[in-house]
């Protein structure tokens, strides 16, 4: 189970508070360095004044990228850049992952899992430094929900909207909203795809064509929790863990043939979480 932490909703009445702030990174090599603390830290006046709101970090280096993946174990890093390495070439790495974060925020802190961190890929051979443009928005009327959402088994799941805003309060009061929604798990994702009767086998037949679990007999070292361990960490950054979507007239303002789908890597969902997504 996943925990969704869905529902951070901007109104087009609210009157929004806007602060940015340029965060310039320590310089590092080639590969994927944990950045979650340095970053944080150089933003921490700013976050604890915001009630609720979101976190916008957009990395302007080029040959680079953002993503969200676990913040404790070192080898997964490791894994993560050996497995971008057999994927793409270094010069597409940063459109796989984009440059591009956004992080809600509640009560003065980002709304990370407890195994959640920001990484900083350097794709390139060069050792640079980094700067990241920080953005925090927020509204005394924004509102913060958490929701579960459970996978049945491993697999893409669509979701329907009814689902997708059930525990979210207060949603459609304004004519014009705006819902970002973020899943706190390491190795899980979230996206926007098209509806249809296959297109959650084929997104899962695709993932493991990507990122076979063979590689754990080549070179991954992240393989304590079995053969879907370190691939559900490559699959997590590959998709994505948020997603913002505008609410028009009360209603998420999907595409007639859009859907959102949960992205569930794992035979058992991971250490601890039996397939439930926060």
């Amino acid at each position: 189970m996943d925990t969704l932490r869905g529902g951070i909703c901007f109104q087009s009445r609210d009157t929004m508070s806007w602060v940015q702030k340029a965060v310039r990174l320590s310089p590092v090599g080639r590969g994927c360095h944990l950045v979650s603390g340095e970053v944080m830290d150089t933003l921490r006046g700013e976050l604890k004044k915001v009630k609720c709101g979101t976190l916008n970090l957009f990395l302007v280096t080029r040959e680079a990228s953002l993503t969200i993946n676990e913040n404790c174990d070192a080898t997964v890093r490791v894994d993560m850049l050996g497995a971008m390495d057999r994927i793409a070439p270094s010069s597409y790495m940063s459109s796989l992952f984009p440059p591009s974060l956004s992080i809600p925020i509640y009560k003065g802190e980002p709304v990370l899992g407890t195994w959640q961190g920001v990484y900083l890929c350097n794709w390139s051979k060069r050792k640079q430094e980094h700067v990241i443009h920080a953005s925090i928005f927020s509204s005394e009327q924004a509102r913060y929900s958490t929701q579960v959402l459970s996978a049945p088994a491993r697999g893409c799941h669509h979701i329907t909207n009814d689902r997708l805003t059930s525990d979210i309060s207060g949603i459609g009061q304004s004519k014009h909203e705006l819902c970002q929604f973020f899943i706190c798990h390491t190795s899980a994702a979230i996206c926007v795809n098209t509806l249809g009767e296959n297109v959650g086998t084929k997104m899962e037949k695709s993932l493991n064509s990507i990122v076979p679990e063979s590689w754990n007999r080549e070179f991954f070292r992240h393989t304590y929790e079995g053969d879907d361990d370190m691939p559900g960490h490559v699959k997590s950054s590959l998709v994505g863990v948020s997603v913002g979507v505008p609410v028009v007239n009360g209603s998420l303002s999907f595409g007639p043939n859009q859907g959102f789908y949960l992205v569930e890597p794992r035979n058992t969902g991971g250490w601890g979480t039996k397939r439930d997504h926060k």
